[in-house]
Order: structure tokens, then sequence, then C-alpha cells
């Protein structure tokens, strides 16, 4: 007689309910559960570590390039005012400097905008 059978009978029989057995089954499911995660992560993240270098120097290669998209909305926002604030009070200054008679006050200075109908240079003719 073998003895593998003697046991093969007993696992085949349905065990009779006992709480702790049934509480320390429950407990060691859990707890191989948490193990079998946190080395599906850590040989996952070993995996990924070359790509994860590669994604960081991306996303930091192109923050250099467009910083100005980063941008906090407020003060992105003030830039715009301010901008305009100046383009306003040099255009009022460009106006009244003609006034008074001084002729060659814009010659040579870029207009921010990209409009083409700016009628915003004046010649010393």
């Amino acid at each position: 007689m073998d003895t593998t059978f003697d046991f093969e009978k007993i696992r085949n029989s349905p065990p009779k309910y006992d709480r702790e057995l049934y509480a320390a089954t429950i407990k060691a499911i859990q707890k191989v559960t948490s193990i079998q995660y946190k080395r599906q992560r850590s040989f996952y993240f070993n995996r990924m570590r070359d790509s994860l270098k590669l994604r960081k120097m991306n996303v930091a290669r192109e923050l250099k390039t467009n910083l100005d998209m980063v941008l906090a909305p407020v003060a992105a926002k003030r830039r715009l005012m301010e901008k305009e604030k100046l383009a306003d009070s040099n255009t009022l200054d460009d106006e009244i400097k003609l006034r008074n008679g001084s002729k060659s006050v814009i010659k040579g200075r870029q207009v921010e905008s990209d409009s083409d109908d700016s009628d915003a240079e004046v010649d010393d003719n």
C-alpha cells in the first residue's frame, strides 16, 4: 500500500467547518496576495527603469524648450496686460510727440503685433 492514497482520500473529502482554520486561511491568502503584488511592482519597475529615465529626460527637455507654456494662468494674464499697457503707453507717447512736432520718433522701432496694416513707422522725409 502506498501512503499517498491515504492523503488523496483525505483531500477529496471536504473538511469539517473550522472557524479558526477558515480565518487562518483567509489571512494566509491576504499575505500571499500582498507579497505577489509587491513582487510584481518591483519586477515591473526594474524592467521599466531605463524607459522611465528616458521619459523623465524628455519631459525635462520639453519643459526647458516650452517654459512659456507652463506659466501660471494668472501670471500669463498679468504679463499680457503689462504688454498691452506698454504698447498703449508707447503709442500714446508717440502721438503726443508727433503732435508737438517731433517727426523722427518711431523710426526703426519694431512693433510687436503681427498685423501688416500698422502705421507705426514714420520717415524723416
